[in-house]
């Protein structure tokens, strides 16, 4: 049998740690602000954001109303995996599902509206509890 070497870990330099903006950052992978690549990738990272704001107001205004997911799933007669998929990945959900999870947490205003920018999605979830 061949014996190898093991690998050898470098130590971390100061010049390691050097941080970077974000703009450094996009500038070094996608390209010069206002480049075809560069837009694209900003227009990705923020629909981005825009889905993790919108996944986290759902947990948290589930939590504001004192209820686990389970409770909710028992509510709206569903597997619990259903509230679960819900809150992480709210894009891809049905309307009546959404709606049906608004009734569930007894929430009085509901404000769903979606825009269509440059054939890019981008919606906003506005959900009040009562």
């Amino acid at each position: 049998m061949k014996k190898t070497k093991s690998p050898v870990i470098e130590p971390v330099t100061d010049q390691d740690l050097v941080s970077h903006s974000l703009d450094d950052m996009l500038t070094k992978t996608y390209g010069p602000k206002g480049s075809t690549k560069r837009t694209a990738a900003q227009g990705r990272i923020k629909a981005l954001g825009q889905t993790l704001e919108v996944n986290n107001s759902l947990k948290e205004l589930r939590e504001l109303c004192n209820k686990t997911q389970a409770q909710v799933a028992s509510i709206m007669h569903v597997d619990g995996s259903v509230v679960s998929k819900l809150e992480k990945n709210f894009e891809k959900s049905q309307l009546s599902t959404i709606l049906r999870y608004a009734k569930a947490l007894n929430v009085a205003h509901v404000s769903i509206s979606f825009e269509f920018a440059n054939k890019k999605l981008s919606q906003v979830l506005e959900l009040t509890p009562q």
